[in-house]
């Protein structure tokens, strides 16, 4: 499965600060990932795999369902934490991975 999530309105949030402000806000979303996929790496039989970060959103793939569903109450629960609202979605089918592009045709779908 893919997840996927973005930050809300992080381009006008991002935008509104200064460079050093812009990488500190970017950097506290990696560490908040990484940090939830190092535990489910831990919980999970196949893995949770963070194979794009886009800066303000990441591609996340599993290939357990319940997975997708512990990801987004973990992801959501960290960011609302940090006053961050993020939006989520799922998708299930053959992921389409180049360098450029990790898994934009099944997000797109």
């Amino acid at each position: 499965m893919l997840f996927l999530f973005d930050v809300v309105n992080s381009s006008e949030r991002a935008s509104k600060s200064e460079d050093i402000a812009n990488s500190i806000f970017y950097q506290k979303i990696s560490i908040i990932v990484k940090n939830i996929v190092a535990e489910l790496n831990n919980k999970y039989r196949y893995g949770v795999q963070l194979e794009q970060n886009t800066g303000d959103g990441c591609y996340i793939f599993s290939e357990e369902p319940e997975c997708c569903l512990e990801l987004w109450i973990l992801l959501h629960r960290q960011f609302a934490n940090e006053q961050i609202t993020i939006r989520c979605g799922a998708a299930y089918g053959k992921v389409h991975i180049t360098k450029q592009n990790i898994g934009s045709h099944l997000a797109n779908i």
